[in-house]
């Protein structure tokens, strides 16, 4: 059985895969987050009628996002990892937003954008599926306005910008795919990483992308 962990957009997503079927609950970010990770798995744990030890593998959301839940998600996933002995599954929020919007419509190349606050946009290009896995990825942070201007400026209008529940990105709108969260294809990416990755709960740290940006302007 595998359990899987999202704290990093507006709203906290927790399942569980157990038997190919998927049992899910949400959490609003304006809750308690380290008390309803723990109550929200007892509770998905009591409907799939499993126990804390039928779980097998953690997958999470390392961000980038909210930092202070994403903070809160992390101590509660190496704990748990380590109390139980099993592996952690790492993914970040560009890759959770890009295999929930692929399908067999998809358009490439293609940008994903995020709502990083304080008028600005993380984002990342990908010229296909496969990009979204690499080790080395540019992941970029700017103000919402340049990434407006880059858009209206290029002549290739069929790159598309994917996001979840951000409202900054509206100026984007004729630009934008909205897109839910496909917990079925986060699973199946959880699923192939763990034949294709170490997985050691100690090694997990959060995408701080923010921090990145700062040491690039320092060098």
């Amino acid at each position: 059985m595998i359990l899987y962990i999202d704290t990093a957009f507006n709203k906290t997503r927790i399942a569980v895969k157990k038997d190919s079927k998927i049992y899910s609950s949400e959490i609003n970010q304006n809750t308690d987050i380290s008390k309803n990770l723990i109550n929200d798995t007892k509770k998905i744990l009591k409907e799939s009628n499993s126990k804390k030890k039928d779980i097998k593998l953690i997958g999470y959301n390392k961000g980038p996002g909210n930092f202070t839940s994403l903070r809160i998600s992390l101590a509660y996933i190496k704990a748990l990892s380590y109390y139980l002995g099993i592996p952690v599954i790492e993914l970040n929020s560009f890759q959770i937003l890009g295999a929930s919007y692929f399908n067999s419509n998809y358009v490439l190349p293609f940008t994903i954008a995020i709502d990083a606050r304080m008028s600005e946009i993380y984002w990342s290009e990908y010229e296909n599926y496969n990009d979204l896995f690499l080790k080395k990825n540019n992941f970029n942070l700017t103000i919402d306005k340049v990434l407006v201007k880059k858009y209206e400026n290029k002549k290739n209008k069929d790159k598309i910008i994917i996001y979840n529940e951000s409202s900054i990105l509206r100026n984007l709108d004729k630009y934008i795919e909205k897109i839910d969260i496909d917990l079925e294809k986060i699973f199946t990416v959880i699923e192939k990483k763990l034949n294709d990755t170490k997985c050691e709960a100690i090694d997990t740290k959060l995408l701080y992308i923010r921090n990145n940006v700062a040491k690039k302007k320092n060098e």
